[in-house]
């Protein structure tokens, strides 16, 4: 995604967002972005078979894309140096109950694009890089209350063990590149059916279906939950902010525990209809997990848990439950 702004001096700049991941968070970091300015969106393939001829040209494809967007630019008159590129790394296969046997692939994916961003440095020095990774709260801090700012990440299964790899080997990346990391807690939102469900999205579904949900978890398992549309909000404006050349780690949490218990009563609410589960608790599925508002991100505002429930309804209902009421 591209946006060229022109300065109130004459002077103009051009942005360019590589996004690698379009489930729930880059789909919907791309509407954000989109809905800010940014156009001319174009998929670009990106395969994740590890060390594959067909990565090497994909990797080829995408970096001559760049090229040949700053030299456009460039023959317009813009200088490179007011130029920036922001690789988003919002990716992933795997999910909590992933094992190594999967994840490994994820991680090279990852360092394919690690490579990819450092080659574009090498070959666009004057211009501006920014690498954003999107971690997981939950998996680094799996099983701990109240999380504040001296918590130590802690993973207690291979997902969480990834997204810490992956961490410390961006924080490893040599080069002039600004690093930002975002740990998001318990996601939920809804951008297709193709994507990922969490809880919340698969209960709406098969509520306005008046199908059974199994539920891997307690009634009173605590969860921070925080909709994907803030998410999305957050990483779009510190995308935005390009003057800014400091690393940094956000948390984005809403500190505000709910149980299962509490999302079920509240979804009746919202759906106006009774709900049908089974709860089916995993031992390795019923930790809490909760956040200390001491250690949230700056500037990071999610709305409340029924407000957000009612959006992801809505949105579910446009697509897909129009025919009820």
């Amino acid at each position: 995604m591209e946006r060229a702004v022109r300065q109130p001096g004459g002077e103009s700049s051009v942005q360019w967002v590589l996004v690698f991941g379009v489930g729930l968070i880059g789909e919907t970091l791309a509407t954000e972005l989109s809905r800010r300015g940014f156009s001319g969106a174009t998929r670009l393939a990106f395969s994740w078979q590890p060390a594959s001829r067909s990565r090497a040209d994909e990797a080829d494809a995408i970096c001559g894309w760049v090229h040949a967007r700053v030299n456009l630019h460039s023959h317009a008159g813009t200088p490179a140096s007011r130029m920036s590129i922001d690789i988003v790394w919002s990716a992933g296969r795997g999910g909590f109950a992933s094992t190594w046997a999967t994840l490994d692939m994820e991680l090279g994916a990852f360092q394919a694009v690690t490579a990819l961003s450092a080659r574009l440095m090498e070959t666009l020095p004057q211009v501006a890089h920014r690498f954003h990774l999107t971690s997981s709260a939950g998996g680094l801090y799996e099983g701990q209350l109240n999380v504040g700012p001296e918590a130590v990440p802690a993973p207690l299964r291979p997902y969480g063990e990834l997204k810490l790899e992956q961490e410390q080997q961006l924080r490893a990346v040599a080069g002039p590149v600004v690093k930002r990391i975002y740990r998001p807690s318990s996601v939920y939102g809804f951008v297709s059916l193709k994507s990922r469900l969490g809880l919340i999205a698969t209960l709406i579904n098969n509520g306005m279906r008046g199908q059974v949900t199994n539920i891997f978890a307690e009634a009173l398992t605590l969860r921070d939950y925080v909709l994907v549309g803030d998410i999305a909000t957050f990483m779009a404006q510190k995308i935005e902010i390009q003057a800014a050349a400091t690393d940094d780690t956000y948390l984005l949490a809403s500190a505000k525990p709910t149980s299962v218990h509490e999302v079920l009563v509240l979804l009746e609410r919202v759906l106006d209809r009774s709900l049908y589960f089974v709860f089916r608790p995993t031992q390795d599925n019923t930790a809490s997990n909760t956040y200390s508002p001491h250690v949230l991100a700056d500037g990071f505002h999610p709305q409340d848990l029924e407000t957000g429930m009612r959006s992801v309804l809505l949105g579910m209902r446009h697509q897909f439950f129009k025919h009820f009421p």
